[in-house]
């Protein structure tokens, strides 16, 4: 029989296992905070982002490296979803209508990846 420490013990480590085993099992595979890093090649994708934002007909590009920190630009460019929400709600303090970030990857083998485009509509003030 178990003592009430080894049991601790025990469950302590099926949590260590089991949050990191869970990224494996999500749709979103971008957001590797828990994840088993030396199992995935996504630390190793390089990928860059372009932000825009909408007025009317016009599409203006945003000076992204100006308007962020390198670490939230980093976030942006590992697809965050959390962080890329929250910077483009955050256009429409600047008067956008919508705002787009473009994230356009390249895998280690060299491939390039779809560009995926995240897009927030503002509300009317």
């Amino acid at each position: 029989m178990l003592t009430r420490p080894a049991l601790w013990l025990w469950l302590l480590v099926a949590v260590q296992v089991a949050i990191p085993a869970s990224y494996y099992l999500r749709a979103e595979r971008d957001d590797e905070r828990f994840a088993w890093r030396m199992f995935s090649a996504v630390r190793l994708r390089r990928c860059e982002v372009s932000a825009y934002d909408v007025h009317g007909p016009a599409r203006r590009r945003v000076d992204v490296p100006h308007a962020l920190h390198a670490s939230w630009i980093r976030s942006l460019e590992r697809g965050r979803p959390n962080v890329i929400d929250r910077f483009l709600a955050t256009r429409c303090a600047f008067g956008a209508q919508e705002a787009q970030l473009e994230r356009r990857c390249h895998e280690p083998s060299g491939a390039v990846m779809e560009p995926m485009l995240y897009r927030h509509v503002c509300e009317a003030p």
